[in-house]
């Protein structure tokens, strides 16, 4: 059996499409009985016929269009007011009308209901007029009108203002960007700069060090050399040491100085009173007499 042939889709025929849904249950259904043919297909088809005819007639212009609900008061600058529209008949289409206003003064825009306008007021004062005409233009509503006030001068004031803070706030977030690009710009020459002078102090302290490790090795080698020299010099010095002590000693044992027979101490000259007369050192010494403090 196919799908156009099951009873479910014959009855879903019969309320979507008519035509479709009878033909197939007066051929695929002979098992229903008459009695229920006939009143389906009757109450159906009369059904699928006021469908169409509605859909097939002209909409029914309005005769007479009526706006109100227009304020008392003036419409300050953006501010919205709904007007409601009247349409006889009642049942009259409303589609394809057409609003009549100045638009320097005003906007005005259908509003969320189908007889709602919604008229805002614009920044310019003065008075507004506002209509509505048919879209077959056989029929134009009353003409409602508004007055729209200047703005209040405090808040133009206050408005101004505020552009004026708004202008030197963006000049000085843009001053103090061109002022973060700059210091950014700044502060990457000085990392470069930085990173080449640590570079180059690197470069130095290798050098240094190469410099002290030869220095190091020049001592070393120096300290090798001197240690010979000095080993041949202490032989020399030792040797003229003994020489010149010898000397020395034998000069001063044959040096002669001025004594006296009952004093303790020798001279180099006559100190004081007394006879004194020479003799050498080594007598001097020999008799236990001492240097004199005033001569030596």
């Amino acid at each position: 059996m196919k799908w156009y042939q099951k009873t479910g889709w014959i009855i879903l025929l019969l309320l979507v499409f008519f035509p479709a849904g009878c033909y197939l249950m007066w051929k695929y259904k002979p098992q229903w009985h008459k009695w229920i043919k006939w009143p389906v297909s009757v109450v159906f088809g009369i059904w699928f016929l006021a469908i169409a005819a509605s859909s097939l007639l002209p909409s029914q212009s309005p005769g007479s269009l009526v706006l109100s609900g227009a304020p008392d008061e003036p419409l300050a600058t953006n501010e919205s007011v709904s007007l409601s529209l009247e349409a006889t008949p009642a049942d009259a289409s409303l589609d394809g009308l057409t609003f009549i206003y100045d638009d320097s003064l005003i906007d005005v825009q259908k509003g969320p209901q189908q007889n709602e306008l919604i008229v805002t007021a614009k920044d310019t004062p003065g008075t507004a007029a506002v209509c509505v005409k048919s879209a077959d233009s056989s029929a134009v509503s009353n003409i409602v009108v508004l007055e729209i006030e200047a703005p209040d001068a405090a808040e133009a004031a206050s408005a101004e203002i505020d552009s004026q803070i708004q202008a030197a706030v963006d000049e000085a977030l843009a001053e103090t960007q061109a002022l973060l690009e700059q210091k950014e710009t700044e502060l990457s020459d000085t990392k470069a700069a930085l990173e080449e002078t640590q570079q180059q102090l690197a470069q130095a302290q290798s050098e240094l060090e190469q410099t002290q490790d030869e220095l190091e090795e020049a001592r070393n080698s120096r300290r090798e050399t001197s240690s010979g020299t000095a080993s041949t010099d202490s032989i020399s010095e030792s040797s003229s040491s003994s020489a010149s002590s010898s000397a020395d000693s034998g000069v001063a044992n044959s040096q002669t100085v001025l004594v006296t027979r009952t004093g303790s101490k020798y001279h180099t000259h006559k100190c004081g009173n007394g006879t004194y007369y020479e003799a050498t050192l080594d007598e001097a010494l020999a008799r236990g007499l001492t240097p004199c403090e005033k001569c030596y």
